[in-house]
């Protein structure tokens, strides 16, 4: 068996990833070789030393949001929901695609108001990637709202996306390709790698978005940021002349997801928890909007309205909150110091800050 593993690895030109799992299931499925398998173990360990992880090409807010729309409007509704979920949630495909109508609370179901948060167990059945049950919090109410609409839309034991992997894959592929953008090369996990993406752009650092994102460790996280990718796909929806595409979609989200407006509930203003400093009050005398504090990150779906993404574990009481709160509508530009932000009035307001 030893031999086998070691000619199938150079006859069939299969992955590391492909050999390493042969050799777990082969030692799972035949206890007996398990630390019997010393050839395909070195050739395995050895490959670790010289293989370069492939990075996943990140889809963050803007692009996930275009793409869900779309593959609402190619008649796969609940996916493109599911897709934008993933990215503010940061979920795996796994744990997008396991999600059943039961693991869904949303704050009626607690007792709370419509505009409170929602609640989302991952791996309630079969443990998750941690081995383990964990749940994640959304506070965006428009997303909330497009939480709501896919319970609504399921029944008790369904899931709420109703596909499997290799389907989400190709309907991603062919809802790419027919937009044009099929050779940025998205895969399911990009959601998820563009939420590493947009909470490094933030400033929470490597430790943070680990946690946040239940990362094991800080090198598998690394393989899912890749920020000059994200701002190169940024100019790419720019020259297809997808940017003004892009901002509609977001700023019209529910429209592409029928009964969806019916459950969205705004929530409170965010005006209440920004503090008056000289400079808000000079841009307000301008008829503009004041930034927010350095740090904060805007949502292009959201506006004005703060996002607030919390996980916890299903046995520890720890809780690990990410809020990101912005004005207006806009894209941010230079590495992550200099901001402009539309102000919804077609006017540029520019700020010292890190996106």
């Amino acid at each position: 068996i030893d031999d086998l593993l070691v000619e199938f690895k150079n006859a069939c030109a299969v992955s590391k990833a492909d050999l390493e799992t042969t050799i777990a299931a082969i030692e799972f499925a035949l206890p007996g070789a398990k630390g019997q398998l010393p050839w395909s173990r070195t050739v395995a360990k050895s490959w670790s030393s010289s293989h370069v992880p492939q990075h996943t090409v990140p889809m963050c807010e803007g692009p996930a949001v275009l793409i869900g729309c779309h593959m609402s409007s190619r008649n796969h509704p609940r996916l493109g929901g599911g897709l934008i979920i993933q990215n503010a949630l940061g979920l795996r495909p796994s744990e997008l695609l396991g999600i059943v109508h039961e693991d869904i609370m949303l704050p009626e179901d607690r007792g709370e108001s419509l505009s409170g948060t929602a609640v989302v167990g991952l791996g309630m059945r079969h443990g998750t990637k941690a081995k383990r049950p964990q749940t994640v919090t959304l506070s965006s109410a428009k997303k909330v709202a497009l939480l709501r609409w896919l319970k609504r839309n399921s029944r008790t034991g369904q899931h709420v996306v109703g596909c499997s992997y290799t389907t989400y894959r190709q309907i991603l592929a062919d809802t790419t390709a027919a937009m044009g953008l099929k050779e940025i090369g998205f895969t399911p996990h990009s959601p998820r790698s563009g939420f590493a993406t947009q909470c490094i752009s933030a400033g929470l650092g490597f430790s943070r978005t680990r946690e946040l994102g239940r990362w094991v460790s800080e090198s598998s996280l690394r393989t899912y940021l890749d920020l000059t990718a994200a701002s190169g796909i940024q100019v790419n929806l720019q020259t297809r002349h997808l940017a003004a595409a892009q901002a509609y979609c977001c700023a019209h989200m529910l429209d592409f997801f029928i009964g969806s407006k019916e459950c969205y509930f705004p929530s409170a203003p965010l005006s209440e928890t920004v503090h008056a400093t000289d400079g808000s009050q000079r841009l307000e005398a301008a008829g503009r909007r004041p930034l927010l504090p350095a740090g904060a990150a805007p949502s292009l779906v959201d506006g004005e309205s703060a996002i607030s993404v919390t996980f916890t574990d299903s046995d520890s009481s720890e809780e690990m909150r990410h809020t990101s709160r912005g004005h207006g509508r806009g894209n941010s530009r230079g590495g992550g110091r200099h901001v402009r932000f539309d102000d919804g009035a077609g006017r540029q307001v520019c700020g010292r800050g890190r996106h």
